[in-house]
């Protein structure tokens, strides 16, 4: 008998352990998706944890960043209008339309080497473009900023240096043709816009317009899938921001011989400063060009 109790109390025991043991391996599991849950959710912030945020800064349109756009756009107007104002047969029409095409291609070429200087040389106290330097190695850290600033706000320090070229540019075209009106108006509005595609290109397709949906679809505009190549240390390379046909021609992927890695060597040699893309440090969180959602 004792030993048929025995046998019972051990095996109420067993059953005691056997009842017990899938109540704690179902707390351990939903302890362990818990944790698994708030590692994702502190993935999908930007990298919080590591390094700071992006400063305090009020990212609404001031009155003078407004009066700084709008004073270049109507400068823009002007000199294209006085362009086509002188059109006066078919062949003229042409050339402006030609000019005009010209202008998108030359934008989006300035708009890269541009890119690539404020990207790779100077400091917060470079002479006029100290300001742009800050922000560009800023927008590296923190790209999604870009996307939460008023119109005015983020375009404002592109469209103020086309002001005194636009007034110069004005004050000699009694001398020009009509196409190198055009040629002069397109580059310098389409150089200034390129802030706008830039952003645009951070931003997810279902917070973007239709349209322009459409124009980085058919490779008009720059998209998200093609800027977000840049955002990935060092930062070497897909510069150009307003369409995005000179990147692969400067680039030349797969090789040395590059356009913008034979201009870092000439100047490395003059000088012997080092661009930042030999050395950037990789940050902690990256642009993937592939969201397109």
């Amino acid at each position: 008998m004792a030993d048929s109790s025995s046998v019972c109390a051990s095996g109420s025991q067993v059953r005691g352990v056997t009842t017990l043991q899938p109540q704690q391996a179902s707390a351990g599991l939903q302890q362990q998706q818990q944790q698994q849950q708030q590692q994702q959710q502190e993935a999908r912030q930007p990298s919080s944890n590591s390094r700071p945020g992006p400063p305090e800064e009020d990212y609404s349109s001031s009155p003078g960043q407004q009066a700084i756009v709008a004073g270049a756009a109507i400068l823009f107007a002007a000199l294209e209008l006085r362009g086509l104002s002188q059109i006066s047969s078919p062949l003229a029409a042409l050339q402006c339309a030609s000019a005009a095409f010209a202008g998108y291609i030359i934008a989006d070429f300035a708009s890269g080497v541009y890119h690539w200087g404020v990207d790779n040389y100077g400091d917060g106290s470079t002479p006029i473009f100290g300001s742009q330097i800050v922000g560009f190695q800023g927008h590296h850290q923190w790209p999604w900023v870009i996307t939460q600033r008023e119109f005015c706000n983020n375009m404002y320090k592109v469209f103020l240096p086309t002001i005194p070229f636009s007034i110069f540019w004005l004050s000699i075209s009694q001398w020009t043709p009509a196409w190198l009106d055009v040629l002069a108006a397109s580059s310098a509005a389409l150089v200034a816009m390129s802030q706008q595609f830039h952003g645009w290109a951070h931003t997810r397709k279902s917070d973007l317009p239709a349209a322009v949906i459409a124009l980085q679809d058919r490779g008009i505009l720059v998209s998200r899938r093609m800027h977000g190549a840049h955002h990935r240390a060092p930062f070497e390379g897909n510069y150009c921001i307003v369409s995005g046909w000179w990147n692969p021609i400067l680039d030349a992927r797969g090789s040395d011989q590059g356009f913008f890695r034979k201009l870092e060597r000439f100047f490395h040699s003059l000088t012997g400063v080092e661009p930042r893309c030999w050395h950037e440090p990789k940050y902690d969180w990256e642009e993937q060009g592939s969201l397109d959602a």
